[in-house]
């Protein structure tokens, strides 16, 4: 039977490698799958030699004190993949411990496929080298990150961005708004009234963001709601929801509506979001929210990163397009009193929005069409050489 190693190691990464996975499948039969995964690849029965962790390392201080359980992992996958000897392995992100992996991967003649690869055209271009030098076949979602890992001599191929397949055209406002009051409903919370806006809060997704990104977030919430009618909702995962509730006191819990799992139908029902900075901001930019960026790291990875960045810019949609699109705040500027400001402005400003709009239109553009997991399972398939008789139509 044929194996493919499959190595992701934080949620999202979990659920990009199994739509990949599932292409895979409908083309090459049997298959079997092992390595390191989550719930999704578990579905399809991977082998899981390793589980994904729940919540990947935030910042540089938080990867320094990993590092000894990464290597142990490690480890573990490349002594299974000495045994199982897979025809090919599919490194999905987690970028670090798949550079390191990929090493030990080469010296063990398995070719492997970097897909949503160490973003080298932002920061740390030696990433792009260093692959270059273990031979990955690299899976490029960003044009210009193709064209980075193509000029240090990488073997790459633009895939395009795995968020086009889930996101194929902006959300529909007022259809986003009638399920989102659906929920609320549901929930047994008062329902949205005519003219109440909806102020979209989301911290993020590793508790460390939570932490420093929920308190400011929700103390400026409570400022705008005395100048403008609007309805906070603090949009999670399904996991972080009591995290969240935590945080909040109890006066706050009645007037914050906090929905789990329905974080793409917040936004695309939301009349602005506070956003941290991450993949939330380019899902915005996709679905078509208006959107504020905040962002804070610790005090060592903020240092690396005035060092390392190539980017003046924190937010995706800003970084893919060279300029500033969305406002961001960053490191000291996040704090209640300037996230009210930037928001209420926002909040009234027509052509600001109408300006953000247009420039979620080039980010589309930018970011290429749907069908990247397909030609991601393309690569995979042509780069383990799996024999045309394991093959077949989807």
């Amino acid at each position: 039977m044929q194996e493919l190693m499959i190595v992701a190691g934080e949620p999202s990464g979990d659920m990009h490698a199994a739509r990949v996975a599932k292409k895979i499948r409908n083309r090459v039969s049997p298959l079997r799958i092992s390595g390191m995964g989550g719930r999704e690849l578990a579905r399809l029965g991977q082998k899981q030699v390793v589980k994904t962790e729940g919540e990947n390392s935030f910042g540089l201080a938080g990867a320094i004190a990993g590092l000894p359980g990464h290597l142990s992992r490690a480890h573990r996958l490349l002594q299974a993949a000495e045994e199982n000897e897979p025809r090919a392995a599919l490194l999905v992100d987690y970028s670090g411990f798949n550079m390191y992996l990929a090493r030990g991967l080469r010296r063990r003649d398995i070719p492997a496929v970097h897909y949503i690869p160490p973003s080298a055209w932002s920061w740390g271009r030696w990433r792009a080298r260093w692959l270059a030098r273990q031979q990955v076949k690299v899976a490029a979602i960003f044009p210009q990150e193709y064209e980075v890992y193509k000029k240090v001599g990488a073997d790459v191929e633009y895939v395009g961005h795995p968020l086009r397949d889930e996101i194929t055209s902006a959300y529909d406002h007022r259809r986003c708004r009638d399920q989102l009051e659906e929920v609320i409903k549901n929930k047994g919370r008062p329902r949205l009234k005519s003219g109440e806006k909806v102020l979209a809060l989301l911290p993020g997704s590793r508790k460390r963001e939570i932490d420093s990104l929920l308190e400011p977030m929700l103390a400026a919430a409570r400022r705008l709601q005395d100048d403008h009618y609007l309805r906070p909702v603090v949009a999670v995962r399904s996991e972080d929801s009591n995290l969240v509730r935590e945080r909040l006191n109890d006066s706050l819990t009645d007037e914050v509506e906090i929905i789990a799992g329905h974080t793409r139908r917040v936004m695309g029902a939301a009349d602005l979001g506070i956003i941290s900075s991450g993949t939330a901001t380019l899902e915005a930019a996709l679905i078509g929210c208006p959107q504020l960026v905040v962002y804070r790291a610790d005090r060592i990875t903020a240092a690396a990163a005035r060092i390392l960045l190539r980017t003046d810019h924190v937010s995706l949609p800003n970084i893919i397009l060279g300029r500033e699109v969305v406002p961001e705040l960053v490191q000291k500027e996040v704090s209640d009193d300037t996230i009210y400001e930037r928001a209420g402005k926002l909040l009234l400003d027509d052509q600001a929005n109408f300006a953000q709009q247009q420039g979620y239109r080039e980010v589309r553009e930018k970011v290429g069409s749907p069908g990247a997991a397909e030609r991601a399972a393309e690569l995979v398939i042509k780069t383990g050489g799996f024999p045309a008789s394991f093959t077949g139509e989807e």
